[in-house]
């Protein structure tokens, strides 16, 4: 009969395998598996030593590794975790363009943004999370003054909401009636047009199923034209936010950014990301992509 050392012992083991195993089998490993799984070593072996280390990101930029920490480990494994949504908004991006990073997290996206040259507000509720932003903010001095933190939760309208604090990318906003057992925290809830004073080029949103909230509470943005590209995390709601982008004249296509090709798409699209475009003849111009 095992020992419960030795059952604890296989336990981790499979644990670490099935790590491993979705590791390379997530999009972002495609063309690049052993130098993920090189990464992945790497961090096991410094995560022995200490909780955090400091690595060189994509674009020159610094970000702090943190352990359990999915949102950080991710880009120390994969470099662009988001290949084609993170392609396309590098190659769209001018100097003095406009982003809005909702659901912020750690600040990848919102950094990101801001190395492309753009004006980039950060949004993250959730305090801790909100604390490891702005340390990753600190680690680059060169872009604090293109992106702006935001300590808020985004929806419809003001006041304060209930917010989870220790699911690292998957916090999120829950009712009274739903937070049962888990730890939460009133956050400031803000409107995506009050965030952005009503100008925004380019948004990516990733609020674990309050995606529609987020852009009911953006009709203005919506309506002035400017929002030309949104890349949205989606679910079960996926229809309700096609129909919502759709009524403001958004198309979601998908974009194969080997070959720098877009193609319109009805569906969630490639994994829980997808990309929605107003103006695609701007689009065409800046990135000089074919659209099939």
């Amino acid at each position: 009969i095992p020992s419960e050392i030795e059952c604890w012992e296989r336990e981790q083991k499979m644990n670490t395998i099935k790590i491993i195993r979705d590791l390379l089998r997530d999009e972002a490993a495609e063309g690049q598996k052993m130098n993920v799984l090189a990464r992945f070593i790497v961090a096991q072996v410094k995560f022995l030593r200490t909780d955090c280390f400091t690595f060189q990101w994509i674009r020159g930029i610094t970000l702090n590794a943190v352990h359990h920490r999915a949102s950080s480990t991710g880009c120390f494994y994969y470099k662009y975790y988001d290949p084609a949504e993170m392609k396309l908004v590098e190659r769209y991006l001018h100097n003095g363009d406009v982003f809005a990073d909702v659901g912020s997290n750690i600040g990848s996206w919102g950094l990101f943004a801001a190395s492309c040259g753009a004006k980039t507000y950060a949004v993250e509720p959730a305090p801790s999370t909100f604390a490891l932003l702005k340390n990753n903010i600190s680690l680059n001095p060169g872009l604090k003054d293109l992106i702006e933190p935001v300590q808020s939760a985004v929806g419809t309208g003001g006041g304060s909401v209930l917010f989870t604090v220790d699911n690292d990318s998957e916090n999120r906003v829950v009712t009274v009636e739903d937070c049962e057992g888990l730890i939460t925290q009133s956050v400031e809830f803000k409107t995506l047009d009050e965030i952005c004073h009503g100008a925004l080029d380019v948004a990516k949103i990733d609020v674990e199923n309050y995606e529609i909230p987020v852009l009911k509470g953006a009709k203005g943005i919506l309506s002035s034209g400017n929002l030309n590209i949104i890349v949205i995390e989606v679910f079960d709601n996926y229809r309700q936010i096609d129909d919502l982008l759709r009524s403001y004249g958004y198309v979601q296509y998908i974009y194969d950014y080997k070959n720098n090709v877009l193609k319109k798409h009805h569906d969630r699209g490639c994994g829980n990301n997808a990309i929605y475009i107003k103006n695609l003849k701007k689009v065409i111009e800046r990135i000089g992509c074919e659209v099939v």
